[in-house]
């Protein structure tokens, strides 16, 4: 569905919106006109009319004197409104940052909740209450602040709750609700939020606890250049990324360089490394350099009780997924690799797992989200755009950028989500360069391929999320990161 049609559809419900809004809010007996009854009780846990649901919140004040016994809530309400009466506004379909920040936030709510909050852009009018996100052009919206990197605000000004900051950062202040109203001993809860700040103020993006999932985005023969050339021919305003608080570098060579055995990396040993640890041989899929087994992060994960995906948009036998599903001597044994993988998913060993995606990478890391990240469990992913390899390939400039464009979607997608849960870091890096592509102003497109083949240059590393900071402004090897992951999964020492 396109998002014109989307937004169509939208509107149409715009006046219940209207309505709805001053239907909900709740009365002084604490009865609401839907029905939703508030009670007072002795306990911090929170009750239905059937069963209980959780805790009150992390942040048990929430605007109660000392005093008096916590309430005890049904339901998610901001001041007194249910939240399911509160309508996202987006400034426009093109605004990707606000755009997959609205879906984050519906998403979780109707997969955390069953609430779906009606999302419309600016233009399509205004009802009373409405969660604003980014510059809508709404006065609320007027912060006055000038972001950077990590930035984000958040306040409440009459029944607008405003949402603004820096990039994927907009976002961020939902996070930041969600952490200290929504959630108690790790779990999902309800809340009233009744205090929310009414003036603009900057915040910095810093989780300080340890995160529990991790995303990990490979870029297939992506170099820094393959960025660049994007930029600077239009197919992108900004690559998402690079405003992630760690950028560094990885350094890509296989065992088989180290060896003098070949030029560069292939991307079966590229791939072994980002996933276990181990430098490897070229054409080793998931066993060291003596072919023996060793375990990748994604098994890693689903031993430690996470769930896990693997996204792909070449086939799921593919050098790139192949080293977080499968382990063989050659990664050309095709019918070998797939049925490994076939009874990794018939054993459940796997929870999303899907190749060949193409243009549907970004819904298919919103379906993967849907269906891991909200178990209660954490979970492990693996996305990669396979595109820029093959297209360098080829020496296809033109469609390479293109690849660089979809694969931006998918990042912001999986960035905005973790805006919403700071438990989540997001990994962006490349498994090698391919193409040695290089700057000139004479080229077609400002930039031209120097070999058809893979390079040893190092790839960028861009990272969101607790304990990042390791990679940044540093050139780390490959089987560094691997190495990062595997600690969220019980795993201080892994890999070589």
């Amino acid at each position: 569905m396109t998002k014109r049609l989307l937004s169509l559809l939208f509107a149409i419900l715009l006046i219940i919106s209207v309505v709805a809004c001053k239907s909900a809010e709740v009365t002084d007996s604490g009865e609401s006109d839907n029905g939703t009854t508030i009670t007072d009780g002795g306990s911090d846990s929170l009750q239905s009319d059937s069963d209980s649901q959780g805790g009150s919140g992390s942040n048990t004040d929430n605007g109660l004197s000392d005093n008096k016994e916590p309430e005890v809530y049904d339901a998610v309400y901001i001041d007194g409104v249910n939240i399911e009466n509160y309508t996202l506004v987006i400034p426009s379909m093109d605004d990707i940052y606000a755009y997959y920040t609205a879906l984050s936030i519906n998403d979780y709510f109707n997969n955390v909740y069953g609430y779906y909050l009606l999302m419309l852009t600016a233009d399509m009018g205004e009802s009373d209450c409405e969660i604003l996100i980014g510059d809508t052009g709404r006065e609320e919206s007027n912060t006055g602040l000038d972001f950077k990197k990590g930035e984000y605000t958040l306040y409440k000004k009459g029944d607008k709750v405003v949402l603004d900051g820096y990039g994927v950062y907009v976002g961020a202040g939902m996070g930041e609700l969600i952490s200290k109203y929504l959630t108690k001993d790790g779990a999902p809860c309800f809340a009233d939020i009744k205090d929310i700040p009414n003036t603009a103020k900057k915040s910095v993006y810093a989780p300080t606890a340890p995160a529990k999932n991790v995303i990990l985005m490979i870029g297939d023969g992506m170099g820094y250049n393959h960025v660049e050339a994007a930029l600077k021919n239009g197919l992108i305003s900004e690559f998402a990324a690079k405003d992630f608080m760690s950028v560094g570098s990885s350094v890509t060579r296989s065992q088989s360089v180290l060896n003098g055995d070949a030029t560069y990396t292939d991307s079966a040993a590229a791939a072994t490394a980002l996933a276990t640890g181990y430098k490897t041989i070229n054409g080793y899929i998931g066993k060291d350099a003596n072919k023996n087994d060793i375990k990748n992060v994604r098994e890693l994960a689903h031993e430690f009780g996470a769930l896990t995906a693997v996204i792909t948009t070449d086939v799921i036998t593919g050098a790139t997924p192949g080293g977080f599903l499968a382990h063989n001597i050659s990664r050309n044994n095709t019918a070998e690799l797939q049925a490994e993988i076939d009874k990794l998913i018939a054993d459940g060993k796997v929870d999303y797992c899907e190749g060949e995606v193409d243009d549907k990478i970004t819904e298919h890391t919103r379906k993967a989200l849907t269906k891991t990240a909200y178990s209660g469990k954490p979970f492990f992913m693996m996305i990669e755009e396979a595109r820029i390899d093959k297209r360098s390939h080829d020496g296809n400039l033109s469609s390479a950028m293109d690849k660089v464009m979809w694969y931006n979607d998918a990042i912001v997608c999986a960035a905005t989500y973790a805006m919403i849960d700071w438990s989540t870091v997001v990994i962006v890096t490349a498994d090698h360069e391919t193409g040695g592509l290089i700057e000139d102003a004479n080229a077609q497109y400002g930039f031209k391929y120097t070999t058809g083949n893979h390079t040893n240059a190092d790839v960028p590393v861009y990272a969101l999320g607790y304990g990042t900071e390791i990679f940044n402004g540093k050139a780390t090897e490959n089987t560094d990161i691997a190495k990062f992951i595997a600690t969220h999964f019980g795993a201080e020492s892994f890999g070589q």
